[in-house]
């Protein structure tokens, strides 16, 4: 009637001496079975048989009949007649006829994810296996339809969702700290977690004025407020995709959005939390430090310029700074992620650290930043090979070179990380290396999955934004074509995740969110803002915040 373990943590104080020498004091012990009952009336009528249970030494146990409504005690010394409401084939026959559709999609999912996890590395690279489709193809969009696409996604993950009242969560693939998949609920980073999938519901519900998805966002967010209350003492990153800065990124955005000063409020109270755990950040990079810290604080302020919040961000500056290794014609730095050497790229690389420093110094007057960022990206220059078009993946412990071709690493993020730093450091070898970044991602950046971190959303985002700066015709000639290629094949073969088997996972980076909002900022660059490089929301003139 209980759990094994309340019983079982009963039965082991019940033998500390304290309650030993004196019967009274055991009995007194098992009074606190009626602590629950104003919870749950329906034990009152089971307590003496629990008690009796515990006297012998047991775990109390209770038993029925499939067809019956009755309970029974171990011993029989316990009957209660219609104890139950239903009986238990009673309970199967009713809920075998509450199954549809939906109950089957969702039980083929778990089915499916639970086997894409089997005996595979972290360290391998699987996303090349393809699954079979989740989405029956009669609801796939059309090749031309990104808005749809965005719309039938959201429609995936309300199906998808575990609803408790008024909270609401999500399983999905990630990997756990020895580096094999696991199937678990999603967590509070940014990255693949409840923030990430708030945010793509939030945007959407904007742009399609449609409240269902709004209010699927609105109650994603108060779960990750409830998670917050209860898990806030284990995140120690404060990076823009795991950790503190990934929230305060999420809250600024949607506070802004939804014209709700209280999550404007609740974002700028968590900043008071990072001071402590700037001093002991490891990580440093985008995702999981300083510097991903900075990007979102940096956004907080232009809501709302608030001393405190810049100053948070100066001591994110001065941190990276500290941390900063002098290499051979420049600076770096080192991650756990990346092993004895610094990266290039943006997520865990230079061009990530420059593009952030760059913005800080502009912000700041401060110009030890811009040096910074300047050396920075001279120790990137210095792994670029002409021949590949592309920046050396220095993770690579072997001798030969390895590239990639993705916003975490390769071409695409750094060309992303000189476009975010290009209103602050223009110049021509800056824009012939957008132009290179640009040649390659067209080239060798699209064909895999439909993931922001490593699939053809995130590398689209690079021509978006390089449309939208330059204006130039080419350029819209190139991602026009590409932008079809992308959403054809998810109508003739489904949405691919990046995960293994590219199977339908939830989340922002690597899941059907971040898909969704790549089809979103497909069908509305000018509105909705990159996440890849953390831009600011676009403030609207009636929301005013009152600092």
């Amino acid at each position: 009637m209980r759990p094994s373990r309340i019983y079982s943590l009963l039965l082991r104080e019940s033998y500390h001496p304290d309650v030993l020498r004196d019967a009274l004091e055991r009995d007194r012990l098992f009074d606190k079975l009626w602590i629950d009952v104003q919870n749950r009336p329906i034990l009152s009528q089971v307590i003496r048989a629990e008690r009796q249970a515990l006297w012998q030494g047991d775990i109390p146990l209770f038993t029925t009949y499939p067809h019956s409504r009755d309970l029974w005690s171990r011993d029989t010394s316990l009957h209660l007649p219609n104890f139950f409401t239903q009986s238990g084939m009673e309970l199967v026959h009713h809920r075998i006829q509450q199954l549809s559709e939906r109950d089957l999609q969702r039980q083929q999912w778990f089915i499916q994810a639970s086997l894409s996890t089997l005996g595979i590395n972290a360290n391998t690279d699987q996303h090349q296996v393809k699954h079979s489709p989740s989405i029956p193809h009669s609801q796939l969009p059309t090749s031309h339809s990104p808005l749809t696409a965005a719309c039938i996604i959201a429609d995936r993950l309300e199906l998808l969702a575990h609803k408790n009242g008024e909270l609401i969560n999500w399983m999905g693939v990630a990997v756990t700290n020895n580096h094999q998949w696991t199937l678990t609920p999603l967590g509070t980073d940014f990255y693949e977690g409840v923030p990430g999938i708030a945010f793509f519901l939030a945007y959407l519900g904007e742009i399609t004025q449609n409240y269902r998805y709004t209010r699927l966002a609105q109650v994603t967010i108060k779960t990750l407020q409830q998670q917050l209350i209860r898990d806030a003492d284990s995140i120690k990153f404060i990076g823009a995709f795991s950790g503190w800065g990934g929230i305060i990124y999420t809250y600024t955005h949607l506070g802004t959005l939804w014209q709700n000063p209280d999550l404007i409020a609740d974002a700028v109270t968590l900043v008071e939390k990072l001071p402590a755990l700037i001093v002991q950040d490891q990580q440093l990079d985008i995702i999981a430090g300083a510097a991903g810290c900075i990007a979102s604080l940096l956004s907080l302020y232009q809501v709302f310029p608030d001393d405190l919040i810049l100053d948070v961000a100066l001591e994110c500056g001065e941190h990276l700074l500290n941390q900063a290794q002098i290499m051979d014609d420049g600076i770096g730095w080192i991650s756990p992620s990346g092993g004895k050497q610094p990266l290039t790229g943006f997520a865990h690389g230079a061009a990530g650290f420059a593009s952030v420093l760059l913005e800080l110094a502009h912000t700041t007057g401060k110009q030890e930043f811009q040096s910074a960022a300047i050396k920075a990206i001279n120790y990137e220059r210095r792994h670029f090979s002409p021949e590949a078009g592309n920046w050396l993946d220095l993770r690579s412990t072997d001798k030969t070179n390895q590239f990639m071709t993705a916003w975490c690493h390769g071409a695409p993020g750094i060309g992303l990380g000189r476009l975010r730093g290009l209103k602050y450091l223009d110049d021509p070898e800056i824009h012939q290396e957008i132009a290179i970044a640009i040649h390659t991602t067209i080239n060798q950046g699209f064909g895999d999955n439909q993931c922001l971190c490593h699939g053809d959303l995130g590398n689209l985002d690079l021509l978006l934004l390089a449309s939208k700066i330059f204006n130039q015709p080419e350029l819209t000639s190139h991602t026009s074509p590409i932008a079809s290629q992308i959403l054809n094949h998810i109508h003739q073969h489904n949405f691919y995740c990046g995960v293994p088997l590219a199977i339908q996972t939830p989340g922002l980076m690597t899941g059907l969110a971040g898909i969704g909002y790549g089809c979103l900022r497909l069908a509305h660059p000018e509105k909705i803002p990159s996440i890849l490089l953390l831009e600011p929301p676009q403030l609207n003139s009636k929301f005013k915040i009152q600092n």
